[in-house]
C-alpha cells in the first residue's frame, strides 16, 4: 500500500496538474525590497497597509511578548519605530507566505512542524550570515523558502490517504515530504520568479558540494536547516557532529562562530513564538 501511495503521489507531482498557490502581491513586493538598499520605511507601510489582514497579523506580532514594549503598538509607523524596516520586513514576508501555504486542514501538526522548521531556518540562516559578515536579507529569503513546495506535497498527499483510507505517522508524512518535495519546491521558486539565490538554494540544497553560483546563501541554508533541526527533530545532529560536517569548512567557519550560532536557540524559539 505504501509504494501505491508514493506512485500515486510522484505521478500527481510530475503531471503538472497542480494548481499552485499564488504569491501574493504584497510577499512579491516584499522579496524586491529585500534587494532594494533604497527601499523607506513609508513604501513598506503604504504596501502592507493594501493588506488588511497583513496589516492586523503584523501589529499582533509586534505586540506580542517578544517585541513588547510599555506603550501598545497600533499603527505601523509605531511598529517601524519599534522593529526596524528590516525586521517588519521579514515579518510581512513570513506571514504572506503563512497565510497562503501553510494551511492543509487535517494535517495541522504537519503544517506545525513545517512552519518552525521554516521559521527556524530562516532566523538561523540570518545568524549565520551575519556571523560571517554577509547579506543577511538575503539568507533570511533562501532560509524561509529553501522547502517551499512541501506544503503542496502534503496537500497532495493527504488528499490521497483520504481516499485511499490510509493514515501515515507524523514522522512518516514528514519524510515522505523530504523526499518528494524537491521538483515541487523548485516549480515554485520558479513560477514564482523567486530571485535566483533562491532558487539555487532550492535546487543544490541537497546536494550543495555540486553548488557553483549562490555559494554562500546555499552553504548558509545548509547549514541553517541542521540548526533547525535541533528545535524540531529528535534525530537532530549533535554539536559535536555538526562542527565536524563539511559545511563548516565550506563555510570558513570557526567553531567559535558556531558555538555563537548555536547559543541563538532561546531567542529563536522566542522568535517563533512570537509568530505563531
Amino acid at each position: 500500500m505504501y509504494e501505491n501511495i508514493i506512485g500515486q503521489l510522484r505521478e500527481e507531482l510530475t503531471s503538472g496538474s497542480i494548481e499552485l498557490p499564488m504569491l501574493p502581491e504584497v510577499a512579491q513586493k516584499v522579496i524586491a525590497m529585500t534587494s532594494n538598499e533604497d527601499c523607506d520605511a513609508s513604501q513598506l507601510s503604504n504596501l502592507i497597509h493594501r493588506d488588511q489582514s497583513l496589516a492586523g497579523n503584523i501589529l499582533k506580532i509586534t505586540n506580542s511578548a517578544t517585541y513588547a514594549g510599555n506603550i501598545k503598538i497600533v499603527s505601523l509607523q509605531q511598529a517601524i519605530a519599534r522593529l526596524g524596516i528590516n525586521r517588519l520586513r521579514e515579518i510581512a514576508l513570513a506571514v504572506s507566505v503563512q497565510n497562503s501555504l501553510f494551511n492543509v486542514p487535517g494535517q495541522e501538526k504537519a503544517v506545525h512542524y513545517l512552519w518552525k522548521h521554516s521559521l527556524a531556518s530562516s532566523a538561523y540562516a540570518k545568524e549565520i550570515a551575519r556571523s560571517r559578515r554577509r547579506n543577511v536579507e538575503s539568507a533570511y529569503l533562501c532560509g524561509l523558502l529553501h522547502t517551499i513546495g512541501k506544503p503542496i506535497v502534503l496537500k497532495s498527499l493527504h488528499q490521497i490517504c483520504r481516499k485511499e483510507k490510509v493514515e501515515f505517522t507524523l514522522e512518516e508524512t514528514l519524510q515522505i515530504l523530504e523526499e518528494e518535495h524537491k521538483a515541487m519546491s523548485l516549480r515554485m521558486a520558479k513560477e514564482w520568479d523567486l530571485p535566483e539565490q533562491v532558487i539555487q538554494t532550492v535546487e543544490f540544497f541537497d546536494h550543495f558540494q555540486d553548488c557553483d553560483n549562490f555559494e554562500d546563501e546555499v552553504y548558509t541554508v545548509v547549514l541553517a536547516h541542521l540548526c533547525a533541526d535541533d528545535l524540531t527533530d529528535v534525530n537532530a545532529l549533535s554539536e559535536e557532529e555538526l562542527s565536524e560536517h563539511d559545511i563548516i569548512d565550506l563555510l570558513n567557519m570557526y567553531l567559535e562562530d558556531l558555538e555563537e550560532v548555536l547559543n541563538k536557540k532561546e531567542k529563536i524559539l522566542e522568535l517563533i513564538s512570537s509568530m505563531g
